[in-house]
């Protein structure tokens, strides 16, 4: 994996022969045993000519304050997390033949089924969120490749609330894989389109028979291979009585409003 040093010395608008000045004088500052480097090091450990040594890692993640795993880019920042929501969405798009500026509707774009399920979950979780609350890029697909600014901008505008949670945090703070970042990518925005689009109806419907509907799947293949008659008909009646009473406890509530019924589609099949 490539590491970070360029992003980094960029970022504080230094040039190669700066930073390798400026960090020699850190080096110096803080009387450590390490050689002093040239811009010539600093070109080959950049474009990973060379691995940065351990000794001076460590020393490199103080001067710019951030982790060790950070400089080796074995973590995720911002950028590249809606670098992933950005590339994920333009894949489905671009498996579909269109270009984004033409697209009217998202719920047309179907699943490729050479697509990984990774990409397909996250992808959908994408979609409906957008779908829910009628956002979606305005970029064409090159323009969405070419992840300029303005792309950038309206991803974070849009889904900078992924970075409020803790599984994300993580990502960012001590890394991973990049499959699981798009695993976790998918529930977060998943999580908050659910709970985005909440009803009377849904709220009414996890209060009292989510669990009893999750305990069964979960239990099913088990139950279904070693339990007996009698075990299997227990659970049955169980999840039966639990669906019967909230039937029953809808019938006096409004319908949902119809917005909810249009997000329905093929990518609606990941697990509670």
């Amino acid at each position: 994996m490539k590491n970070r040093l360029k992003q980094l010395r960029t970022n504080k608008k230094l040039s190669q022969k700066a930073f390798a000045t400026a960090f020699n004088d850190y080096l110096k500052e803080i009387k450590s045993n390490s050689k002093l480097i040239t811009n010539t090091t600093v070109s080959r450990w950049e474009n990973n000519q060379i691995e940065i040594p351990n000794e001076y890692l460590k020393v490199i993640a103080n001067y710019f304050d951030v982790t060790v795993q950070y400089v080796q880019g074995l973590t995720f920042d911002k950028t590249d997390i809606l670098k992933a929501l950005n590339d994920t969405y333009l894949t489905n798009i671009e498996d579909n033949g269109v270009d984004n500026k033409d697209l009217i509707n998202l719920n047309n774009i179907v699943k490729n089924p050479f697509s990984s399920s990774v990409s397909c979950a996250l992808f959908s979780s994408l979609r409906n969120y957008m779908s829910y609350h009628s956002v979606k890029p305005t970029f064409s697909n090159h323009e969405l490749k070419k992840f300029d600014d303005d792309v950038k901008q309206f991803w974070n505008r849009n889904f900078n609330f992924v970075f409020e949670y803790d599984g994300i945090k993580g990502f960012i703070n001590w890394g991973g894989k990049k499959e699981d970042l798009l695993n976790t990518l998918s529930k977060v925005i998943r999580d908050k389109y659910l709970k985005d689009s909440s009803t009377i109806i849904s709220q009414l419907f996890d209060q009292t028979t989510k669990l009893e509907l999750t305990d069964f799947i979960n239990k099913k293949d088990e139950l279904l291979r070693f339990g007996s008659h009698e075990e299997i008909n227990e659970k049955i009646d169980e999840l039966v009585a639990s669906l019967q009473e909230f039937q029953s406890a809808i019938q006096p509530l409004p319908e949902n409003p119809v917005k909810q019924l249009e997000n329905i589609n093929e990518y609606n099949d990941l697990p509670f």
